[in-house]
């Protein structure tokens, strides 16, 4: 009855499905082209408000750091300017006057001439402290054929006297009575600056000029605050934010038709590597620009200084634009997927309803049908449940039962085989039966007293005295007892100070732990091996005692199952005893005493068993 009822209601629910897919598959596909092109529009416009904001950004910055150069070039123009007016000045131009001609001596001799003139002297030292006080790197003289007559570096061993200057764009300007200002590289320093030139002229006849100078490297501080760079009037790239982009050339500038020779004269290079800013690549952002191999777009401002051939760029690096376009088909895909999952839904819903109301009375039916069957189900499982639990307390009871009365006939066996070898009469023969008599039977002791234990346990019979415990007295018993066992082995145990330490435990359960612990430290260790007791004290509620052994360790495909009773992990053949209870007897004492236990081991090296249990409240 329940198959029929179950065909008529599945052959409803197939034709309703049918007609409920193809419907969904329609209304997604559609939903799906209208999901990528909101998503497409939405971050379009995302994007070019971002856009619009940093173009803006970058502009205003562009702009506020040519404010902030032009108000400090114009400081350093006037400092030629105001010393070409100077008495002194005008009469050294005039020694050699109107019409005099580079000198043709040797470079080093001119220098060692002007500098050891007296005059001269006395004016480079006077303009050596100008330098200082205006915060300039080089202040010198030039006369009318270009050669440096006056330094304000004389005494330096690249002193800017002797060479001669009359090539440099500057001073061509000073000598059509003209200021002047360019971007070179130093002939005797070799350090690149900004050069600010006056003619000095006398009864309308051209002297000579005084320059200053001011290293690049004396200037970064203006694009310190920026993503920028200045291009001098060849595009050379002349002052960076990014010092690795200085002496680039950009695309199409002009150092392309100046020769070797002007190159080297200006800037002591001929090759400037190429600083490449194409567009990036995304019709959509024409705005948006690559420098070099970079990943990410960039927005370029620029603003120029003409009065001094310079021209300020500013460069903000778009990080949000991948993400963005990423974010576009992530977007897309989530709204298609939501939208396509609400029609889904929804049509499974309807589909679903109509379903429910036209076989209402089979289902209902069929449901009371099934409802018994879960009950007569449910009685079952909770039989069987209660059963398996009378069972395993059979089993507990059972287990201790036999415990105690197994322990009351070894004792007597032991006690009587214990008088037995006090006799001096025994052959040694004999001697040996009795003492393997005694080993047997103290290891069949061990045996029932941890069963019993175990069955304690899982029973709930399990006593705990939780007191205040101080840690060192029930360590020196453990230590005690363990070194008569490590003797025979040649194991030595060391162990820390645990003085003042007092803890919330069981003291009994506590030396039971540590026996079985310290114990298997010694049996599984090497001949001649060690056993360290120490402790780890991070911890201001739970204090950790580790046993820590120089063994052979546990492999670690096996270390899963090493707390499950009766378990020695292929040790049963050897010759070392054991029940594969007595860790499982003290994680359960442990949790009870509201602590934990755990270890690490390394197969080879060894292993270090720890337990952690509360301290004493102070």
């Amino acid at each position: 009855m329940t198959k029929t009822i179950y065909s008529s209601i599945s052959s409803r629910v197939k034709m309703n499905r049918h007609s409920a897919v193809l419907i969904s598959l329609i209304l997604i596909i559609l939903w799906n082209i209208l999901a990528w092109y909101i998503a497409a529009s939405f971050y379009q416009t995302r994007t070019d408000s971002l856009i619009q904001q940093e173009t803006s950004l970058s502009r205003q910055h562009a702009n506020d750091l040519a404010d902030s150069i032009r108000r400090n070039l114009n400081y350093m123009h006037g400092i030629p300017d105001l010393m070409s007016h100077l008495i002194r000045v005008k009469w050294a131009l005039s020694r050699f006057g109107p019409d005099t001609k580079p000198s043709s001596s040797p470079l080093e001799q001119r220098r060692q001439q002007w500098t050891a003139d007296p005059a001269l002297k006395d004016l480079s030292q006077y303009f050596s402290l100008a330098a200082k006080d205006l915060n300039v790197d080089i202040i010198f003289l030039l006369n009318a054929a270009g050669d440096s007559i006056v330094a304000s570096n004389w005494d330096s061993p690249s002193s800017s006297i002797g060479p001669n200057f009359a090539e440099r764009e500057y001073f061509k300007r000073n000598i059509a009575g003209l200021t002047g200002m360019q971007y070179a590289v130093g002939k005797t320093t070799h350090i690149p600056g900004l050069y600010f030139s006056s003619p000095v002229i006398i009864d309308g006849k051209f002297l000579g000029a005084v320059v200053a100078k001011i290293d690049v490297e004396n200037l970064t501080f203006l694009v310190r605050d920026y993503d920028s760079f200045i291009t001098d009037i060849n595009g050379i790239i002349m002052l960076s934010h990014d010092r690795a982009l200085e002496m680039r050339a950009l695309p199409g500038s002009a150092i392309n038709t100046l020769s070797n020779e002007d190159r080297l004269q200006r800037y002591r290079r001929s090759t400037f590597p190429m600083l490449n800013i194409t567009p990036w690549g995304i019709q959509r952002f024409p705005s948006l620009m690559k420098m070099d191999d970079h990943a990410i777009p960039h927005i370029i401002a620029t603003s120029e200084l003409p009065e001094y051939s310079l021209k300020v760029y500013s460069y903000r690096k778009m990080v949000a634009i991948p993400s963005l376009e990423q974010d576009r088909v992530w977007f897309a895909l989530m709204l298609g997927a939501v939208g396509s999952l609400l029609i889904i839904v929804v049509n499974g819903t309807v589909t679903y309803f109509k379903s429910v109301i036209s076989s209402r009375a089979e289902l209902k039916e069929l449901n009371t049908e099934l409802e018994n069957r879960v009950e007569q189900r449910t009685a079952a499982y909770k039989a069987a449940k209660v059963e398996a639990e009378t069972a395993n307390l059979a089993k507990s009871e059972f287990l201790a039962s036999m415990s105690h009365e197994l322990r009351t006939p070894m004792n007597a066996v032991l006690g009587f085989a214990q008088l037995i070898s006090m006799d001096p009469n025994l052959s040694k023969s004999h001697k040996e039966c009795v003492d393997e008599i005694i080993r047997g039977g103290d290891h069949l002791l061990d045996l029932i007293n941890q069963v019993l234990s175990l069955a304690k346990i899982e029973s709930g019979n399990l006593e705990l005295t939780i007191e205040s415990v101080e840690l060192d007295e029930v360590i020196s018993e453990c230590l005690a007892l363990t070194r008569r066992l490590s003797a025979p082995q040649g194991v030595q145990i060391e162990s820390d100070d645990f003085s003042g330490i007092i803890l919330r435990t069981d003291r009994l359960r506590l030396k039971q732990i540590l026996l079985n612990l310290l114990s298997n430290a010694v049996k599984y260790n090497r001949p001649g091996g060690r056993v360290r007791l120490h402790f780890a004290d991070h911890n201001t509620q739970m204090f950790r005692i580790m046993v820590s052994d120089t063994g052979n360790g546990i492999p670690q495909q096996r270390q899963q199952d090493l707390f499950k009773p009766f378990n020695r992990l292929g040790a049963e053949g050897g010759n070392i005893g054991g029940t594969g209870i007595g860790l499982t007897i003290c994680q359960q004492i442990v949790e009870a005493m509201g602590g934990t236990i755990g270890f690490e081991s390394i197969h080879g090296s060894g292993s270090t068993f720890w337990i952690e249990l509360p301290r004493e409240k102070t």
